[in-house]
């Protein structure tokens, strides 16, 4: 039992180490980022849904993406965000623990499919 526990962490730990080996440290860590399954595109608005297994639902801003954006190596979009409580600002209240809005997420950073 204990070989075959021992022989599927060392499979796995590579495995996620690849799979996100190329977001930038200065951006984030790896449970900070995750792909994006969808996003919501509001006419008027200055901001995004961005739709994620991990987060749910994250307010993008187009400031983040604007200044916040760097090219993804996999020709999806990704996002490294932390919610704002733990993000250590001073000037921002932090956030009752059940609300799940879409804004409660500090996003550092969105990673856009690059032209070829």
């Amino acid at each position: 039992m204990k070989t075959i526990v021992a022989t599927l962490i060392a499979v796995a730990i590579p495995t996620l180490a690849v799979a996100h080996s190329w977001y930038p440290r200065e951006c984030c860590h790896v449970e900070e980022c995750v792909p994006v399954t969808t996003i919501d595109h509001l006419p008027e608005k200055p901001y995004q849904i961005w739709h994620t297994d991990k987060f749910g639902p994250v307010q993008v801003d187009d400031t983040v993406i604007r200044d916040r954006s760097g090219i993804s190596e996999d020709g999806q979009y990704h996002l490294c965000a932390v919610p704002r409580e733990k993000r250590g600002s001073s000037t921002e209240r932090p956030l009752a623990k059940k609300k799940l809005s879409p804004n409660r997420w500090y996003v550092r950073c969105v990673f856009v499919p690059g032209v070829a």
